[in-house]
């Protein structure tokens, strides 16, 4: 069930992001918005699952295969950030995804081998600056 709510939580969010791909922006912006969009999902999910973690909702197994599952996430983002054409207008928002993508590796792979959380972390932040750069990114109205 909780795959199943997370895939329909992912095309969701991504059909979301596609759907305003259209625009004042160009394609290349707009692959950009969308891979900071995923990213940004998959710092939530994080975090929930860190929450979950803490207050012994899931075992330490399902922690570090749900770590992996995010993990395979970020990469294909991380992947797609590093192969788009970004505009020079869309570069601080692109260095802060790229940035943001290490972040959560680092973070996911500590997590899939442990299947552990640590004390809250500094993604509330991150989430919000992912944020900021998605909604920079839009398209003006």
């Amino acid at each position: 069930m909780r795959i199943s709510f997370r895939l329909a939580f992912l095309l969701l969010a991504g059909g979301c992001v596609a759907a305003q791909a259209g625009g004042a922006l160009d394609d290349e912006a707009a692959e950009l918005r969308i891979a900071v969009g995923l990213l940004r999902s998959q710092a939530s999910e994080l975090a929930l699952l860190e929450q979950q973690a803490q207050r012994g909702q899931v075992p330490p197994r399902y922690v570090r295969a749900h770590a992996s599952q995010l993990l395979q996430a970020v990469e294909r983002a991380g992947k797609q950030l590093s192969q788009a054409r970004t505009p020079l207008s869309a570069r601080p928002q692109a260095e802060l995804a790229q940035a943001a993508a290490r972040e959560l590796t680092g973070e996911l792979t500590r997590l899939r081998s442990s299947g552990r959380a640590q004390e809250a972390s500094s993604r509330p932040s991150l989430r919000a600056r992912l944020q900021q750069a998605e909604q920079a990114l839009q398209p003006a109205s």
